[in-house]
């Protein structure tokens, strides 16, 4: 019973990050005048400053595991619903799932962040925290 419970506490926290993530770092360097290209390419400066707030100015959250999304999600009588409706054989469920199960959640989160253009060029000040598990 733990199992199941740890199992659907994955699957909402996987539900919930990919609804969240709209737009991260990585698709942002190829937009003009994105503020937070500089942390891909410290080359790049923007057109104008920028101070970001903690945690509303940048904030990352990124989750990868090896649980498929035909494992979570299945059809039953023509309607999509989880593995967690009462007819879905919970046999099938858990045969889908391998013996080692990974999880990797990341996050970043700005601290206190600037940019300006001055000495001849375009500056950054990036204080941010980072986590992995």
């Amino acid at each position: 019973m733990k199992s199941i419970i740890k199992l659907s506490l994955a699957a909402m926290t996987l539900f919930v990050s990919l609804a969240a993530g709209a737009q991260n770092t990585r698709s942002g360097y190829f937009v003009d005048d994105y503020t937070y290209r500089f942390q891909l390419n410290p080359a790049f400066g923007n057109s104008r400053g920028f101070v970001a707030m903690p945690a509303l100015g940048n904030l990352n959250v990124g989750v990868n595991g090896n649980l498929h999304l035909d494992h979570v999600l299945y059809n039953i009588n023509g309607k999509t619903t989880t593995f967690m409706n009462p007819g879905v054989n919970t046999a099938s469920f858990l045969n889908g799932i391998s013996d080692v199960s990974r999880l990797r959640v990341n996050a970043k989160i700005d601290i206190l962040s600037f940019g300006f253009k001055a000495f001849g060029g375009y500056n950054t000040f990036n204080i941010n925290a980072r986590t992995e598990v």
